[in-house]
């Protein structure tokens, strides 16, 4: 059995440098991964931020299908043709103003 394994990766420990609380559930852009706040994460404070799994975020009015690649503009998931931070999970329609991203899928 390997003993060098470090972590599972499913949860990375962030320090919250944005000025405000990132309050539990929203999404946080870590480096190029996007994450979910598992925590309140007050300013200049760590919390616990998953960076897998499948999370429903807050989504621009535009819709996008399942599979499309996806990425958070520090609001609101959007498709994207370049550098992505996840896969769609489900169909999204226009108007509708969340939506269900795949974060850390194999690829991303």
């Amino acid at each position: 059995m390997a003993t060098n394994q470090y972590a599972d990766g499913n949860v990375v420990e962030y320090t919250n440098t944005t000025g405000s609380t990132i309050t539990s559930g929203s999404g946080v852009v870590v480096g190029d991964m996007l994450g979910v706040a598992l925590v309140d994460i007050p300013d200049t404070e760590s919390g616990a931020v998953a960076v897998s799994g499948v999370w429903k975020l807050a989504a621009t009015t535009t819709a996008f299908s399942q599979g499309d690649k996806l990425v958070f503009n520090g609001t609101a998931l959007l498709a994207a043709t370049g550098p992505i931070h996840g896969y769609a999970y489900a169909d999204k329609g226009a108007g509708v103003l969340e939506g269900y991203v795949c974060l850390n899928p194999s690829g991303a």
